[in-house]
């Protein structure tokens, strides 16, 4: 039902004296004083008023433009939620509380002419009318249809259509399905020896498998896992980079051939010239830790910072403090710690040493990275090394006096 300007101005005297006299009903049980019956008048009109100028929207709305009423999603066929297609919509319309439009309701209180209170305040809190805008509509349809594509519906249509109406526009997006594209056959581009015999042993663990539909987030998430399954193998350098996944979709019948490509480490030589070697494996070559990490103090004190730090060998780690001589209890921290000198590099040691360290509830901060470093005296050439720093901020002490 559309109520108009004329039906919200008799809906509001009518609330109005309804107000009243049930102000005064609670004067007489209560016997509150007069500046308690107008605070609580004030209050109910506060949220009534808006109200009633959200019925008329358009007020604000220059002179052959329209306001964006509302945008629907119609799809033919299931396959798709709607749901997940409702964040590729570029232009929202304006917000709504129990179906009206309120902070539309207060900017339209405000007299855009004026700048004192409380004009400037309500455009402030207030939401100024969302105008239609073809080009954000013809955006949407773009982002909707590679939206749908990248599901597997690769001859998937989006089409728009615009209803306006007494100065308001309602957009219609209209998805039109196909059956999707399912993998037909997978084939394996290792280049790396190390990595494809990890590869194949964790084979059964990929996501990706014949005759599933084809999916873009289904080949992220299968970057991210082996991503995972490499770096707790010790491959410190590897990334989802190294992978890349080649889609043929010419082979018919609604099926896509895919190729699972991992790419070997890219180096510079020494006459800058680019080369592909083996990904190297990596171990931890010594441990730093910085029990009372204090990151304004580094920021403050740049390179005079490091100067003044003192160091602590003890049980194989290095403990180094500031001017700030704060009791360390070594034996605790290092009871939290997964990652230890001469052992093999794996993303799953720093995230639990992370944890733990996290759950003694004296820091407030962990912070663990690795940096490349000079491989010890009479190592193995195969093996690359990295020096450990993790870096403690403690929480702000309490006390309480008695």
């Amino acid at each position: 039902m559309i109520i108009n300007e004329i039906t919200c101005l008799k809906l509001f005297f009518i609330i109005d004296i309804f107000a009243s006299g049930f102000d005064l009903q609670i004067l007489e049980n209560t016997g509150s004083n007069k500046r308690n019956f107008f605070a609580w008048k004030s209050i109910f009109l506060f949220f009534i008023v808006p109200l009633i100028y959200s019925c008329n929207p358009t007020k604000y709305v220059p002179q052959g433009e329209t306001l964006l009423n509302n945008s629907y999603i119609e799809i033919d066929k299931a396959g798709i939620n709607k749901s997940d297609l409702v964040p590729y919509i570029k232009q929202k319309p304006n917000k709504k509380i129990f179906g009206a439009r309120f902070h539309l309701g207060l900017y339209n209180l405000s007299n855009l002419e004026k700048e004192k209170w409380p004009h400037a305040w309500l455009r402030k809190i207030g939401e100024e009318p969302v105008i239609y805008d073809k080009s954000a509509t013809d955006k949407s349809r773009e982002q909707l249809e590679d939206y749908i594509g990248s599901k597997g519906y690769f001859d998937g249509r989006v089409s728009d259509s615009v209803i306006t109406a007494k100065r308001k526009s309602d957009v219609f997006y209209n998805v039109r399905l196909r059956e999707p594209f399912t993998f037909r056959n997978i084939y394996y581009e290792i280049a790396d020896t190390n990595i494809q015999t990890l590869f194949y042993f964790d084979s059964l663990s990929c996501l990706i498998q014949r005759g599933d539909p084809y999916d873009v987030d289904i080949l992220q998430a299968e970057r991210s896992r082996f991503e995972r399954v490499v770096k707790n193998h010790g491959f410190y350098g590897f990334s989802s980079d190294h992978i890349a996944f080649r889609v043929d979709s010419m082979i018919g019948n609604r099926q896509v051939n895919l190729y699972y490509e991992i790419r070997k480490s890219q180096k510079t030589d020494n006459y800058n010239r680019i080369t592909y070697v083996p990904h190297s494996l990596f171990q931890i070559k010594n441990v730093y830790i910085y029990p009372d990490f204090v990151p304004k103090d580094v920021l403050e004190g740049g390179e005079s910072y490091f100067t003044n730090l003192d160091t602590v060998y003890y049980n194989g780690y290095y403990f180094i403090t500031g001017q700030k001589k704060t009791p360390i209890r070594y034996d605790l921290i290092l009871k939290s710690l997964y990652l230890k000198p001469g052992s093999s590099y794996t993303i799953t040691d720093a995230e639990q040493s992370q944890s733990h360290l996290m759950t003694l509830k004296v820091y407030r901060l962990v912070n663990i990275f690795f940096n490349e470093t000079d491989a010890p005296e009479g190592s193995q050439e195969l093996v690359s090394y990295l020096n450990c720093h993790i870096q403690l901020t403690l929480l702000s002490q309490q006390s309480f006096d008695v």
